[in-house]
């Protein structure tokens, strides 16, 4: 038998979650995301190369060997210096956003998603996400232009409220949803 009872979640935003959610956000808008990307690697990978030809060149390395080392050094460098700054900005600003720490009461039902918090109160009609994806710790809502919404997994009470979660989307988004069971 199929639930259609509505279903209330209380979310209240960890700093792990923003970082989760941030770096969704950064996923979804990945053309931007990759120019930034492209521009740090650039970067590192000048660097490298004149302290690699300065260094070579006074051992006499030849150039592919030289070359190679650049590559590896901008591999190994530019990703993890760009993951710790996104993931220290995005602490920075749950750190500065009470908002985000404020519990939000969220009721799922067939006729869509209603929200309130203190001083206001939405309502979404299911039409408005453009696809639902769960991945391992969220539920991640999608919208048009890109935005996206995530409700975590540690906001349900068990395990039968996930599953009773996924069923509902199942019925409200049926073409658009993409589930792990």
């Amino acid at each position: 038998m199929e639930r259609f009872d509505p279903i209330e979640v209380v979310v209240a935003l960890t700093v792990e979650d923003c970082i989760r959610r941030g770096e969704l956000r950064i996923a979804a808008s990945l053309p931007a995301a990759i120019r930034r990307s492209q521009l740090v690697t650039v970067a590192v990978g000048a660097a490298c190369a004149v302290v690699l030809l300065l260094l070579g060149g006074a051992r006499g390395l030849p150039m592919a060997v030289l070359i190679a080392g650049l590559a590896v050094i901008a591999a190994l460098i530019s990703r993890p210096l760009l993951h710790s700054r996104v993931r220290r900005r995005l602490v920075q600003f749950y750190n500065a956003s009470p908002d985000l720490r404020q519990a939000t009461r969220y009721r799922f039902s067939r006729s869509g998603v209603d929200g309130w918090s203190e001083g206001r109160a939405t309502h979404s009609d299911w039409a408005a996400y453009s696809r639902v994806e769960e991945s391992d710790k969220d539920f991640v809502f999608f919208t048009e232009p890109p935005q996206l919404g995530t409700i975590p997994k540690h906001c349900f009470g068990t395990a039968a409220d996930i599953d009773g979660f996924r069923e509902l989307l199942r019925s409200a988004v049926p073409s658009r949803v993409t589930l792990r069971r």
